[in-house]
Formats: structure tokens, sequence, C-alpha cells
């Protein structure tokens, strides 16, 4: 997690290590996608898809990445929902994409 202060790089700690900046505000969002993102995981294992998709939209929500965008095209997939498994594998390809210089 950066810090939106200074932008130092910290593990989840209520004070950043360099400017002292108060982050448990991020900590605690940090900590709801985690578990948000486990939960969609645990669903997705245990057989139960349209749970799995409401926990990964949350994470997705709390924070958007990669991560929470691969696990949503998995959760389509497994609804069979493969227009929007597309579009989620698609814009994580876009996201991760290297930019071209013009």
């Amino acid at each position: 997690m950066h810090c939106p202060v200074c932008k130092a790089e910290n593990a989840l700690e209520a004070t950043c290590r360099r400017c002292k900046a108060d982050l448990s505000l991020l900590v605690q969002v940090e900590t709801q996608r985690g578990r948000a993102l486990a939960a969609a995981l645990r669903f997705l294992s245990d057989g139960r898809p349209n749970a799995a998709l409401q926990a990964a939209t949350l994470a997705h929500q709390v924070r958007a990445g990669n991560d929470s965008a691969r696990l949503l095209a998995v959760c389509h997939l497994w609804a069979d929902n493969y227009p929007l498994a597309l579009r989620w594998r698609q814009a994580c390809e876009a996201a991760s994409a290297p930019e071209t210089a013009s």
C-alpha cells in the first residue's frame, strides 16, 4: 500500500513509516477488500459462483485491481455468463498491457 501523502510503500500499518500520516482508513479498506477476495475464493471452491460473484464485485468496488477483475472473469465463467467473462478478461489484458509511445 502506498501512502497518499508521500507515496512511500507501507505494509498494512496505521501510520506511514516515512511521513507518519494516518493510514488507518486505508488499512480498513484494504482489509475489507482482502476479506471479500478471500470470501469469493471460498465460495468458488464450495461451488457457489453467484455468492462468489457478489463477493468479487464488492472487492472490485472497494478498489479495482487486476486481481479482482480476473476473479470477476472466473466467477462469470462459472456462472455460464461467457460474454461478461470475456469482457473482464479483456479488461485485465488491457490494464496489464505495456503503454506504447506515440
